[in-house]
């Protein structure tokens, strides 16, 4: 499996902050926490696009309730999972057989910025949950390729508790941002594994079962557009 569209992903990061951080530098001896009458933010929606390397399509919504505490949902759907080979076994072949299923994903989180402002803007502490569910058919097929009519579901679920750090870069003379943040949480597994020693001979196939706590660490930069 190849990774690189996780490496072209980190290095448009990087290209985003260098730009979010020169542009501060045009503001110099203003205060970047003070908001603007024109482009006060105080609700956010955002993507992140390094989560696509994970199958996770999700829309975030963040909302202020006070000059430091923010609330942040994410809600979406998952497909396909480029990384899954990566921490665990996966028998996706890529072929005619294989049936990628829509999943979901679910997130709530708190944030804490440790500066008052009437913006969400600046470094922050975060406490959250976030839930996936991610679902593959594979339908076995004999030596000729034909369908066998035997089908196996392969769905693995992910239910996290983190604590993320990070920073919320609102310039001040637009409300496209980016928010980068790093973190660490226990991450509990529930999947269903198939497993097949021969994808051609549906009696070499089982599937496993795993319930498990895990160590998770996070990472990643959210574009959004506030308003």
């Amino acid at each position: 499996m190849s990774l690189k569209p996780c490496k072209y992903i980190y290095i448009s990061c990087f290209i985003l902050f260098s730009a979010f951080g020169a542009n501060g530098q045009n503001y110099e001896g203003e205060d970047a926490y003070e908001p603007d009458s024109v482009f006060a933010v105080i609700n956010a929606v955002k993507v992140d696009p390094v989560q696509i390397v994970f199958g996770d399509f999700r829309l975030f919504y963040e909302r202020l309730i006070t000059d430091q505490y923010s609330v942040e949902l994410g809600v979406g759907i998952t497909g396909r999972n480029y990384a899954a080979d990566v921490f665990d076994y996966s028998l996706d072949d890529l072929g005619d057989n294989v049936d990628i299923k829509l999943g979901y994903n679910f997130s709530i989180a708190l944030r804490h910025y440790f500066r008052e402002s009437e913006e969400m803007i600046g470094p922050y502490l975060s406490l959250g949950f976030d839930t996936r569910k991610y679902q593959t058919n594979f339908s076995v097929i004999d030596t000729s390729g034909a369908l066998t009519g035997d089908t196996f579901e392969d769905v693995r679920r992910f239910s996290t508790l983190y604590a993320t750090f990070g920073f919320q870069a609102i310039p001040l003379s637009s409300n496209v941002f980016g928010d980068f943040y790093i973190g660490v949480g226990v991450r509990k597994v529930d999947f269903d594994i198939v497993r097949a020693d021969d994808i051609r001979r549906p009696e070499t196939y089982s599937i496993s079962n795993t319930s498990e706590y895990r160590p998770a660490v996070l990472a990643g930069v959210k574009l959004g557009f506030g308003f």
